[in-house]
Parts: structure tokens; sequence; C-alpha cells
């Protein structure tokens, strides 16, 4: 495209670079502070454009041509890794998927001209500008949770998805190639089969990634569910043998009664200490009323137990609540765990639970070390785990299901949880 004016020219580099800006801007979901994300791609956008020019007015297949790509191409991909959250996996599928698209858009407003407006470049840069912006808005509509929510376990022994889309980018570069530096008579045929054979692909993947974190959070609510079972059984037998023992008190006053009618004092201790270890031996921690998040408290206190954790309870929570079992059991399992996994790595970890229940209102609060700032998306903090990270996201949305609500701040190194649970469907939630 030398031939073209340097301003049709900076303005079709310009309306292509900063569209890309603002996709990778919302797919990196904003690593660094709102302002600062925006004004690296921001600079982006103006170097690419500055690319883009000196690609356009170049010489076909000249080194400034291939040098002004690859340098864009480079410079995307650092400042993408730089500014957004995931494991290098995520971030290459996810890039690659973007550059999969974008050169369909480039294969469909080519074609497009070249079939009904005789090649016209004002038609390429309308068609490509049009289909940028579509999908710019439909992907802040409804494709960025979908994108991240289907990768965040891509680094999982899933890498092949990386080099999947690597291998579609590499394949539509190579067959598009000839119309990026305008060889004569190349043909639209090839490149536009391959990008419905990709798209095709794409839409498998996704099906296929989508069903295997579903199936693995089946697999993890069927083992939660067996740990709270198992707690819950646990809790059955005690208060069978405590029935047991309420029975068998006769008979302890009895023996007593002989020991003191002989005045064996010794005796009498001796059998009310080895009474009491039995006891002890045999008793369950009690928290709360609520047996569910009585058995998540006590997996969380072996937990802390066996981390070195200093945790503690004073939880007055009702017997019944407005969840499900397994919702009772999802929302304080996950806070648990994100308490427990947040204070790991400090010397003197600690978890202390509150609650108290006032005016048809249940009122939490978890109150837990953590090392360091802690960043957030949203009204969430944002985990810098490789694998998973939706635990709160979960309780967040429970609580929604039952007009509750959560906040989570951060002061100094303790990390705050609270939650208001409506305990009746009428009132209001006040602010927390």
């Amino acid at each position: 495209m030398p031939n073209e004016s340097l301003f049709m020219a900076t303005v079709f580099s310009a309306s292509i670079f900063f569209c890309h800006a603002v996709t990778f801007f919302l797919l990196s979901d904003r690593k660094l502070p709102f302002r600062q994300s925006a004004a690296l791609w921001g600079g982006y956008a103006l170097l690419g454009t500055a690319l883009g020019v000196a690609a356009i007015m170049a010489e076909p297949r000249s080194p400034v041509f291939y040098g002004s790509v690859g340098l864009s191409i480079a410079s995307n991909f650092i400042l993408f890794c730089a500014t957004s959250y995931g494991p290098l996996p995520q971030k290459v599928f996810l890039l690659m998927t973007y550059g999969v698209f974008f050169l369909s858009n480039v294969l469909i407003a080519r074609g497009a001209s070249h079939f009904f407006f005789h090649g016209s470049f004002l038609a390429i840069f309308l068609l490509r500008t049009g289909m940028s912006v579509a999908f710019i808005v439909f992907l802040q509509r409804y494709l960025v949770r979908a994108f991240h929510s289907a990768t965040r376990k891509i680094a999982e022994g899933w890498g092949m998805l990386a080099v999947f889309s690597v291998t579609a980018f590499a394949g539509l570069v190579c067959l598009s190639l000839p119309h990026w530096s305008g060889t004569p008579g190349a043909r639209f045929e090839a490149p536009l089969t391959l990008d419905i054979v990709v798209f095709a692909a794409y839409i498998l993947v996704f099906r296929m990634i989508k069903f295997l974190n579903d199936e693995h959070d089946k697999k993890r609510a069927v083992e939660q569910a067996q740990i709270f079972e198992n707690e819950l059984m646990a809790e059955r037998e005690f208060v069978k043998q405590a029935r047991s023992f309420h029975h068998d008190m006769r008979h302890h006053n009895l023996v007593l009664l002989d020991y003191l009618d002989r005045g064996d004092i010794e005796g009498v201790r001796e059998y009310l200490k080895e009474s009491g270890a039995l006891m002890r031996q045999g008793s369950l921690a009690s928290f709360c009323k609520n047996q569910t998040a009585n058995a998540v408290f006590r997996i969380a206190s072996r937990y802390a137990e066996m981390a070195g954790v200093d945790f503690s309870v004073r939880a007055d929570i009702p017997e019944e609540l407005p969840l499900s079992g397994p919702e009772t059991g999802a929302l304080f399992g996950n806070l648990m765990e994100n308490a427990r996994e947040a204070c790991g790595k400090m010397d003197a970890p600690f978890i202390n639970v509150s609650a108290e229940t006032r005016n048809g209102k249940l009122y939490l609060e978890i109150r837990n070390s953590v090392q360091g700032t802690v960043a957030f998306q949203g009204e969430l903090p944002r985990t810098t785990k490789k694998i998973g990270g939706v635990g709160l996201a979960s309780v967040e949305s429970i609580l929604s299901r039952h007009g509750g609500m959560m906040h989570c701040a951060q002061e100094g190194h303790i990390f705050i949880t609270r939650i208001i649970l409506l305990l009746e469907k009428s009132g209001r939630v006040e602010t927390l």
C-alpha cells in the first residue's frame, strides 16, 4: 500500500492499533492500576500507529515492512504478559486467540473489498474498523468473563491448547502474508477456508474446556461433600455416645459412692481422672449450633493445628440457615480455605472468626494474617494461584441468591472478610 497517502495510512493504522489497545486492555483484566494500565496501552497504540504507517508506506516484503510488523507483534506480546494475570500458557492462548480474530478480520475485509468494491482501500478500512469495534463491544458485554473462566485452569497440563492457538495463528499468518505484502494475484479461498476450519476448532476447544472445568468443579464438590458427611457422621456418633454416657451416669455415681463410703479419696481422684480422659478423647469441638458450619470449623481447626496457625472461633450461628446443606458447606468452606491459604506464609499466622445474630441477620467477620498488599479485581481480591481462584466468587454467588452481601478489605497485615446474610425474608441489608 505504498501509494496510499500518509494521512490515510495514519488514520488506518491508528484505528487498528487503538482497537488492539482497547481489546488487550479488556483481556488483560488490569493487573496494574487502572490509570497506569490505560497509559501503557495508550502508549502502545501510539507506537503501533507509527509502526503501522511505516509498514504501509514501505515497499512490500522489504526489511522495513517485516521489521515494523515484527516489532509491533513483539511489543504487543511483552506488554500483554506484563499487564495480565495468569500463567504464561493462558496469556499465550488469549493473545493468539485474538490474533486469529484479527487475521480473520483482515481476510474478511480484504475478501469483501475484492469481490464487492474492486479492492477499495476505503472499504477495507471501514470493514475492518467496524468489525473491530463490534468485537470490542461484544467482548466487553459477553466474552471477557467467559474467556478468563474458560482458561483459568489452562496451566494444569493444558499447555497443548496454547500450542494449538499458536499453530492456528501461524497458519493464518503464512496464508495471509501475500495479502499483507500486496502480492499480485493472491487468492482468498485458501486462507478463508482455513479461517472457517480454525473457528470451528475453537468452538470445540472452548466447549471442551468448559466441560473439563465443570467436571473439575463437580469432583471438588463431591470431595468436599464427603468430608462434610464424615464430620457430620462423627458428630452423630458423638451425640450417641453422649446419650449413652448420660444413661450410664447412675453407674458412675454408684462407683463414686462406694469409694467415698470406704474413705478412698485417692481412688475417687484416679477414677475421675480416667473418666475425664476418656470423655476428652471422645469429645468433638463445638464452635456453633449449625452442624454443617461446625463441621467446616472442625476441619479448619485441624488444618490450622497441623500448619501452626492460631485458630479461634466465637460464632453465634443459628442451627437453621436459609441455605441448603451444600450451600452452607461451600460458603464456610471457601471462606476458611481462602483464609488458610492467605495466612500460610506469615511468621505468626492466625485466623479469627466471629459471628453474631442481630435483627434477623447473621453478621460474620473473618480476620486472617496476610503477607504483602492484596490486589483487588473489582470487589474481590485477585488470586495469585495458577489454578482456581474462584472460592470467594462462589461465596458471593451464594450470598446474592439469598439477599446477602460480602465485603473484603485489608488493614496492614490483616485481611478482613465481612458477610451479612438475611435469616428472614424481610428486612434490608445494611452497608458493610
